[in-house]
């Protein structure tokens, strides 16, 4: 993998995409190599056969549809290193480079208008739709549940059911979100979305140390305790909701390592509604989950949690569903349920039609079945603040990050300011 830094007006390398004046992409107004408005230049990376994730890190339907219908046209995208700000890797977003991209939204509205132009130009795809139904304490920003279910069901009308996969994650388990909430939940948003998906993914919420702090803050505001499940074999580990360590070091999706929510796999989603209210605590329930030297939440045992899961998986069958786990180390199989990927290589060649071969992806955590992909989104950019968000740090760093964008950049995040690092790795993410 070579290196180079490129200053203004030079050109690094001969790996310029070839063809580009005439790409039914770009108008032809735009100069080669691309220009990021900022003073540099950067040099695209050809990456023949790519699948793109958009994106375990933000919304990209719900909050970032016009940017990415920009890059489309422009046929190429940029990514900060968001662990070396000043490296930047550029890709081909041409539809002849991409097998396939994979979209992660709770609200895909703002990008259905632009689906007839992903299939003019001959783009193929398919979405993860976090569909949960939460107190607004969990998740305060997303549409109200009775246009979410219309999206979806538009979504599958338009893009077929096999190409809708619906996701009840993460499932958190609360003094106010206990079992039987959720199989009541799932049992309702399975009977309205008959018909209009074939798969449910499900997981568990992993406590990472940021999501811990967040949900430590909403336990000393209201009362509610949080707890976390246990495996089968884990019941004798003292592990009551929340410890003030934070999470160890995990595989991060930059293939390094991260302390805190920066894991790449996240769930992220849609607009305030304003007509729900956080669920009403006992006046006399003073103590909160996790605080050190307060009463620490109980622990879902695991005899609990396969119940629960196996509920979940009998109602989701009931409605000509089939459930797979996404990156849970927690063993479902006894429940009837089979680990899944959730960026699927036999999907993928399924709609694609390509034949080539997909590697695990490596930068993802060790229970993760996902093939590579690059991701073009950007952490701490998703509005919707969800409680259990792995993907966003805080409200003021999403503030931060959105007061940045620029819908006409190659980056979701701010432009290429300064010299940029360009980083040659020609091996395409899925060829044979």
């Amino acid at each position: 993998m070579a290196k180079e830094t490129v200053p203004l007006g030079q050109s690094a390398g001969q790996d310029l995409h070839t063809g580009w004046e005439g790409s039914t992409v770009n108008d032809g107004s735009q100069a080669w190599p691309p220009y990021t408005g900022s003073g540099y230049f950067v040099i695209q990376i050809r990456r023949t056969g790519m699948i793109v994730s958009a994106s375990r890190r933000t919304d990209i339907p719900a909050f970032f549809s016009k940017w990415f219908v920009e890059r489309v046209k422009a046929g190429y995208f940029c990514v900060r290193n968001p662990f070396n700000p000043g490296q930047v890797k550029v890709y081909s977003l041409l539809p002849e480079d991409v097998d396939l991209i994979v979209f992660w939204t709770k609200n895909p509205q703002p990008l259905l208008p632009y689906l007839d132009l992903l299939d003019s130009l001959g783009y193929r795809y398919y979405f993860h739709f976090t569909l949960n139904d939460y107190p607004e304490i969990l998740e305060p920003r997303v549409p109200p549940l009775s246009q979410r279910l219309d999206a979806f069901r538009k979504l599958s009308d338009r893009a077929g059911k096999e190409r809708v996969i619906w996701r009840y994650d993460p499932i958190v388990l609360s003094s106010v979100t206990p079992s039987e909430y959720h199989l009541e939940r799932v049992q309702n948003l399975a009977e309205h979305l008959t018909g209009y998906t074939d798969r449910l993914v499900i997981s568990f919420l992993d406590f990472y140390g940021k999501v811990k702090r967040r949900l430590k803050r909403i336990s000393q505001a209201t009362g509610i305790e949080f707890y976390e499940p246990l495996a089968v074999g884990d019941e004798g580990k003292m592990s009551g909701g929340f410890c003030e360590d934070g999470m160890g070091a995990g595989a991060c999706g930059q293939g390094g390592t991260t302390v805190g929510i920066l894991c790449d796999r996240g769930t992220s989603a849609g607009i305030r509604d304003g007509t729900r209210t956080a669920p009403q605590v006992p006046a006399d329930r003073s103590r909160s989950a996790g605080i050190s030297g307060v009463k620490r939440a109980p622990v879902r045992a695991p005899g609990e949690v396969l119940k629960l899961a196996e509920g979940i998986r009998n109602m989701a069958e009931s409605c000509g569903m089939e459930v797979y786990s996404c990156a849970e180390t927690i063993d479902l199989r006894p429940a009837g349920i089979k680990p899944g990927a959730c960026i699927d290589g036999n999907l993928i060649r399924k709609i694609s039609g390509t034949d080539r071969a997909m590697p695990k992806d490596k930068g993802q955590r060790p229970a993760c079945r996902c093939v590579e992909s690059v991701d073009m989104g950007a952490y701490n950019t998703c509005s919707h603040q969800c409680a259990y968000c792995y993907a966003n740090h805080s409200a003021a760093s999403i503030e931060k990050n959105l007061g940045r964008h620029v819908p006409t950049s190659p980056l979701l995040v701010g432009t290429c300011d300064g010299q940029v690092e360009i980083i040659h790795d020609l091996k395409p993410s899925s060829l044979k």
